[in-house]
């Protein structure tokens, strides 16, 4: 396989490129920068790896970074959910300009297959007791830019790959977690600050839909390589509570405090000032954005990752204590030396 992966020095497309390079494929990192950007020269050191600058708002550079190549993984987007004024229309443009970009270069290339991440946010998140989404819903509540941005792009790049006949298929993962980041995530911020004791307090009545990033990476392979088409959720089949992800990561590290009750609900309101002030108090990051919490106020996460299993085999291979633990490692290995 000759390979191009956007975002390559991302959690999810460094992984998918290590991935790729230890099958013996030939790969180009797309990246924003060679030089400014964290991960490329580990990226550039892999075996059969080749690092490319390829701004997905850039045409030119795309197409050109596909010259040659079968198979497209466009992974590349913004991903945040506490932004500063501004920073919404441009996390919406990048994720929806950049999918489109992504697939007309791939069409005037004449690529074989594009296999794309969306995520499980551009599913409706459910009430207690509701049946699992599955990849025949969309998320109707688009308040959260994060979540605009996902289901515009991914509905973007499908219409246009139909009007190209094109091949795409797009991959729904869960929260990423797991090893391999060279900078935080909105993911791993929520596991750096349970570990800083961000809920000593109280847990939110909410979970979690996690995926570690080595499942997620084999599911994006196994679309690429086989037989598929449309959307597919990548997700653990049980989604952790905050609850249970705060006595996981206590059993991994007994000094991580475990949540002692669940948040009442009156203390929701309350989140965004709690998430202040363990970023200011302790240096916990700061997850807790307001369009976030109303739209899942009295909702959880809940998909059904049957397709994926039943078309391409794929489930679950690395439990979510191996990727939690994995997840920990990887925190304090990047962490400045003093």
């Amino acid at each position: 396989m000759t390979a191009l992966v956007t975002g390559g020095n991302g959690h999810l497309g460094s992984t998918i490129v290590r991935m790729l390079s230890e099958s013996g494929a030939r790969v180009r990192a797309g990246v924003l920068s060679r030089e400014a950007e964290p991960g490329v020269a580990q990226i550039a050191a892999l075996p059969g790896v080749e690092v490319v600058e390829a701004n997905v708002l850039d045409p030119a550079a795309l197409e050109a970074a596909m010259a040659g190549v079968e198979t497209v993984f466009h992974t590349a987007a913004i991903y945040a959910y506490v932004l500063k004024p501004g920073d919404a229309e441009r996390l919406i443009r990048t994720s929806v300009e950049g999918a489109a970009n992504a697939v007309r270069a791939a069409a005037r290339r004449r690529v074989r297959k594009v296999v794309m991440t969306s995520s499980v946010v551009t599913l409706p998140p459910k009430r207690r007791g509701e049946p699992a989404a599955t990849e025949e819903e969309w998320a109707n509540d688009l308040a959260v830019p994060y979540f605009r941005a996902k289901v515009e792009a991914e509905r973007t790049a499908h219409a246009l790959a139909r009007d190209l006949n094109l091949e795409l298929v797009t991959i729904l993962p869960g929260s990423i977690g797991g090893p391999g980041f060279f900078r935080n995530t909105p993911t791993i911020d929520i596991i750096e600050g349970i570990a800083g004791g961000s809920m000593r307090m109280a847990a939110p009545d909410q979970n979690l839909p996690w995926v570690d990033v080595r499942d997620a990476a084999r599911a994006h392979l196994l679309a690429a390589q086989g037989p598929a088409s449309g959307r597919y959720i990548a997700a653990n089949d049980a989604f952790p509570s905050f609850m249970e992800l705060t006595r996981l990561l206590n059993a991994i590290d007994p000094a991580i405090p475990v949540a002692p009750r669940l948040a009442p609900e009156a203390m929701i309101p309350l989140a965004r000032f709690f998430d202040w002030l363990g970023n200011r108090t302790m240096g916990t990051p700061r997850v807790v954005a307001p369009e976030l919490l109303r739209t899942m106020k009295g909702k959880i996460w809940a998909a059904s990752s049957a397709r994926i299993a039943h078309d391409l085999g794929w489930r679950p291979e690395v439990s979510i204590e191996q990727s939690l633990a994995d997840t920990l490692r990887q925190i304090v290995a990047n962490r400045p030396a003093r």
